[in-house]
């Protein structure tokens, strides 16, 4: 449920350390310390609210947020997403959306196939994506590099559009980006650089919770399982994106697995993204 309140006319109470309430048209609602804190910074008066069922609060917009229900959003999908494109991996929930389909009429680079993949988080921070990746079929996994697929991004504020239409020109175009993603595999491949300091990089993702001690350390055996001392950028980014083939629980975190995804695609695109996340540690 959305409720949009105005904060002047709604008291707020601390039940204990971690936890507020509120009291709003005759209901009692919950909400965590950040998520009141993160009420309280906002500018404006009038601010909207996603609410679980349980009345606790999950997420908080400005009055400008246009909050897109998921359930819509995997209809939409459903119809405008042809039979014959097999559905790899879906989660859907309130504050979630992520689906991707094989579409298995068309090839990239070889015999890998083509991967159709909308993705949507209603906590404020990320926008409507909606973009093409390579799934490689013997590692079974995704590759996906927004970048050079990126084909909408549609960020929750501003005027509204139609998004059947949105969708339906981006699928009747696969072909088209097919083309353009073969292309740059292409030059990827040619151009692949290597990488020396995997672990380093991969000690960064951890400590910024990205990736667990456990999931950190299958990649680097996965890696070292072809005994050489440095890795390129596909074989570094194909170790990632193959997590979820080991680790089932990844797919209980979808915005876990959505961010390695995009890691993986950055570290093919851009021969600079390892050194700065070493250097850096901006992911």
């Amino acid at each position: 449920m959305l409720l949009e309140i105005n904060k002047k006319h709604v008291t707020f109470r601390q039940i204990d350390r971690n936890t507020y309430c509120f009291d709003y048209n005759g209901s009692k609602y919950y909400l965590t310390t950040s998520t009141y804190r993160r009420i309280i910074l906002l500018k404006s008066p009038i601010v909207k609210l996603l609410v679980h069922d349980n009345k606790q609060v999950i997420a908080v917009y400005s009055s400008r947020y246009q909050y897109i229900d998921n359930s819509m959003l995997d209809d939409v999908v459903e119809t405008v997403v042809p039979e014959h494109w097999l559905l790899d991996a879906k989660f859907s929930s309130k504050l979630v959306y992520y689906a991707r389909y094989v579409v298995p009429d068309i090839e990239v680079k070889g015999k890998n196939k083509l991967l159709f993949v909308v993705s949507n988080v209603n906590d404020g921070s990320t926008a409507l994506r909606v973009y093409y990746g390579v799934y490689v079929l013997k590692c079974s996994n995704g590759l996906l590099s927004e970048e050079i697929a990126l084909a909408l991004r549609k960020i929750h504020i501003g005027s509204e559009f139609d998004l059947k239409t949105a969708l339906q020109d981006i699928v009747s175009k696969y072909q088209q980006y097919a083309e353009r993603i073969e292309q740059y595999v292409a030059i990827s491949v040619k151009h692949s650089y290597d990488i020396y300091d995997v672990e380093r990089f991969l000690n960064v993702l951890v400590k910024k919770k990205v990736l667990t001690k456990r999931w950190s350390r299958s990649v680097m055996f996965e890696l070292y399982r072809k005994k050489k001392q440095y890795f390129t950028a596909f074989e570094v980014a194909n170790a990632l994106t193959n997590l979820h083939t080991r680790f089932k629980e990844l797919y209980d975190k979808p915005l876990r697995l959505l961010r390695i995804e995009r890691i993986a695609g950055k570290i093919v695109a851009n021969p600079d993204y390892v050194y700065h996340v070493i250097n850096k540690g901006v992911i």
